[in-house]
């Protein structure tokens, strides 16, 4: 009987937890990126490919394969638009600068 009782409460707090009305974190951090227009592959108005926008592409990506909202998936496609040239290269990246941290963004890249 108290395995039982465990179960039910167990069921329950899963039930309250899909009924909350609080976003989960990573909506919630998902959706600051959007608003404060972070990752959106530029700085000062300008092209550019660093380490944090890659990472911040990969967790919206993260975000829109759990939610399916496409403004996620959208924000990562306006970044990667302001990045890579016509002819498939990146603006502001510097071969001799010999890191691949700038280029965190390729895995966001392929995913698109």
């Amino acid at each position: 009987m108290k395995r039982f009782a465990s179960a039910l409460g167990l069921a329950a707090t899963v039930s309250a937890a899909g009924n909350c009305s609080t976003p989960r974190l990573s909506v919630q951090g998902a959706d600051t990126i959007l608003l404060r227009n972070y990752a959106s592959g530029l700085r000062n108005g300008a092209p550019y490919v660093n380490y944090e926008h890659g990472v911040g592409w990969r967790a919206l990506e993260m975000v829109y394969n759990n939610t399916g909202e496409a403004k996620y998936l959208d924000h990562i496609k306006t970044g990667a638009d302001q990045v890579v040239t016509a002819d498939g290269g990146l603006n502001d990246y510097d071969l001799d600068y010999y890191t691949l941290d700038d280029v965190r963004i390729g895995e966001s890249l392929i995913y698109l």
